[in-house]
């Protein structure tokens, strides 16, 4: 089909498609089952399985979870005047029918970009690559960061820390994730400063509570919104396992981005400091 071979080139260049398939039908609806309607990240369409009320209402169900960075599949039934059940959507129409359609994300290789090149970083690297994942690290360190350059991770490197994160944070997209593990205060909040600006669907910061509450002061006093980082940003990052060493560390965030992919609400695994700090709960 033309329409998904574009979509395809296009995932394959660092976009999202989302694929709508209309999967069941009851009564008098405007598309049949295996109807194909393909929304890129951007909000195009391609292809139609029906008007704008029909398309509207899906269309806004890819851009929210887009948004969210959650990108497990999703169910949407489409009502034109059948009987209506709880949850659907009620177009207004008068045809008596219903359709359910799938939403299916496809997404590019998701892109780590790693910030800090240290026992953390470089076992977030090796899981990273065996998780499906491409690591990138970025440092001002080059003897550390050329180990992991020796252990086959792309590095990014600049006459200034600002400038390296310039060129690795460029081209992030929306099914990227950062994780900032360099060490030094400054340095790792000038990353997360930049992080934010980014589409990426994950931050996650190395931090305890007090680094954690320093920062979101500190992006406030920047002009960055609380709301704009819950859900995004997790500080500390990844699940708490009781991670003690820096393989368990790099398997609670790996966890941990994956499950936020899924879009799995269930967080008592998480410290959830910055939702906590952001809230004015104890944390």
């Amino acid at each position: 089909m033309e329409i998904l071979s574009k979509a395809l080139d296009r995932v394959g260049k660092g976009e999202i498609a989302a694929l709508c398939i209309v999967i069941d039908k009851v009564g008098s609806a405007p598309r049949d089952p295996g109807s194909l309607m393909i929304v890129m990240s951007n909000g195009e369409k391609m292809g139609s399985i029906g008007g704008y009320e029909t398309e509207e209402p899906i269309v806004n169900a890819v851009m929210d979870s887009l948004r969210r960075g959650e990108y497990a599949p999703r169910r949407i039934t489409i009502n034109f005047g059948a009987k209506a059940s709880e949850g659907e959507v009620d177009t207004g129409h008068i045809c008596g029918g219903k359709f359910t359609v799938l939403i299916k994300f496809l997404l590019p290789r998701e892109r780590m970009i790693i910030v800090g090149s240290g026992n953390v970083a470089r076992a977030l690297g090796s899981l990273a690559s065996a998780a499906g994942m491409k690591p990138i690290a970025v440092d001002d360190n080059k003897d550390s960061l050329g180990e992991m350059g020796r252990m086959g991770i792309q590095t990014i490197d600049g006459e200034t820390m600002e400038d390296a994160l310039r060129v690795a944070f460029a081209g992030v997209g929306a099914a990227d994730s950062i994780v900032i593990a360099h060490g030094d205060i400054e340095y790792d909040y000038i990353a997360l400063r930049e992080a934010v600006k980014t589409r990426a669907h994950y931050i996650g910061v190395l931090a305890g509570k007090r680094k954690a509450s320093e920062f979101l002061k500190r992006l406030r006093e920047d002009g960055v919104a609380g709301n704009e980082l819950v859900g995004r940003v997790f500080m500390p990052a990844g699940l708490d396992i009781g991670s003690d060493n820096p393989l368990e560390i790099a398997v609670s965030i790996i966890a941990e981005i994956i499950r936020k992919k899924k879009g799995i609400k269930d967080w008592s695994h998480h410290l959830d400091l910055v939702n906590k700090l952001i809230k004015g709960d104890p944390a």
